[in-house]
């Protein structure tokens, strides 16, 4: 059964059918190791105003991979990867960080737990002032265990538009890695619960499972993971409208 839902300035979500559209539209672009680029969504999200949040910075470092990696240097390439796609879409998008900082202010000196307290709720001042449409935060995974694996998106408790965005974005991404079996789900957090727009926060994968860390280090990779994003973003803005 389909359903159609309102998001703001007119902009229109479906559910099953979009999510099976993405499945398809990603095989046929076949994201496999073996490409070099991906290609190029349609200019179709005009007028659409997305923040795309890299998570962490400056001295929080987020995760720390089995291998040494950071979170917030994975979460920032991917970030703006997928601002880019999305402008390619005509979205207007706008990060919350462009470079390796916080948002706690330059001249704050207070620690690293401080620091988090004022650098939160300034992600989503970014959006409530941007008035933006949708937010989109990302980060990466991790667990004391190196076996587990696999990206998943995240969408507010009882939001029906973030609920089927994030199962849009679920699909592109699982096909990336046919070995992922993850759902989307609702998740309790902070930049989730005190936005006033929809949104999504996606963990990109595990960097304490050896394999998944070397993956999200390849600037190959983090692209065909912001397109992926993208691609569920672009359809379930714009498959509803026709």
């Amino acid at each position: 059964m389909f359903f159609i839902i309102n998001l703001r300035k007119d902009f229109l979500i479906t559910g099953l059918g979009l999510i099976m559209f993405c499945a398809a539209l990603l095989a046929a672009h076949n994201l496999g190791q073996g490409q070099e680029k991906v290609p190029a969504l349609s200019a179709a999200l005009t007028g659409c105003v997305i923040v795309v949040d890299a998570g962490h910075g400056g001295v929080d470092s987020g995760a720390i991979g089995f291998g040494g990696s950071l979170e917030k240097d994975i979460t920032l390439n991917v970030a703006l990867q997928t601002a880019e796609h999305l402008r390619q879409c005509g979205a207007e998008v706008i990060l919350t960080r462009d470079g390796d900082h916080d948002l706690a202010g330059a001249d704050f000196n207070g620690t690293i737990r401080q620091r988090k307290q004022r650098d939160m709720p300034a992600r989503i001042a970014v959006a409530e002032e941007a008035h933006a449409n949708f937010f989109i935060s990302i980060h990466t995974n991790a667990s004391t265990s190196r076996r587990w694996r696999g990206a998943q998106v995240f969408y507010q408790n009882n939001s029906e538009i973030g609920q089927t965005v994030a199962k849009c974005m679920q699909t592109a991404i699982n096909e990336l890695d046919k070995n992922n079996t993850r759902s989307a789900a609702p998740g309790a957090y902070y930049v989730l619960n005190r936005t006033s727009m929809p949104g999504v926060l996606i963990e990109t994968g595990f960097i304490s499972n050896p394999e998944e860390e070397r993956l999200l280090l390849s600037p190959e990779y983090q692209d065909r993971l912001a397109w992926a994003i993208a691609v569920g973003m672009h359809q379930a803005l714009t498959s509803g409208g026709d």
